[in-house]
């Protein structure tokens, strides 16, 4: 298992349109799964750096004071991908929301049940470095990065609950 592990971790890791463990679990129709950390390449944690680095500045001059502090307490690493039970660590706290990973998309009725439980299905992939600036489907910087900060605000994640609860 761990010369597997090893071998799709050399292959492209975790990465969008590239990630055998995804393939995997889509063919045994699973949609939640785990995160296999260990799986992710050197590529992965670098396309993580590059974004984070790049949007640094942005966030700084553009987001919402909400988005700020959310991004703030997640405490997110901006050299690693980071592993989901971290990020979970410091949300869970603040709203009762946590990230819940998944295999790839999930149909609405299964999003607005997730958001009523107050879990976020979250994409474990991450886009290729060659093509930050594509991005085929979600990736885990897109929903960690771009969507969880605004779950750590109180009001915003009870909305999301109530959103939940009327789909």
């Amino acid at each position: 298992m761990a010369g597997l592990q090893t071998e799709q971790a050399a292959s492209g890791g975790l990465t969008t349109t590239r990630a055998p463990f995804i393939e995997q679990a889509q063919a045994e129709g699973r949609l939640y799964i785990h995160q296999p950390y260990e799986l992710y390449s050197a590529d992965n944690h670098d396309a993580w750096q590059r974004l984070f680095t790049r949007m640094e500045d942005r966030w700084r001059r553009y987001a919402n004071p909400r988005f700020l502090q959310g991004i703030e307490s997640l405490c997110l690493d901006p050299h690693r991908v980071p592993r989901l039970e971290d990020v979970n660590r410091f949300l869970s706290p603040l709203t009762g929301f946590k990230a819940k990973p998944v295999s790839g998309y999930v149909p609405s009725f299964l999003f607005f049940d997730c958001l009523r439980n107050r879990e976020f299905p979250t994409t474990i992939t991450i886009r290729d470095g060659a093509t930050l600036d594509y991005l085929p489907e979600p990736d885990i910087f897109h929903d960690i990065a771009g969507h969880v900060p605004m779950h750590t605000d109180p009001a915003f994640a009870e909305a999301l609950v109530r959103f939940g609860d009327c789909a």
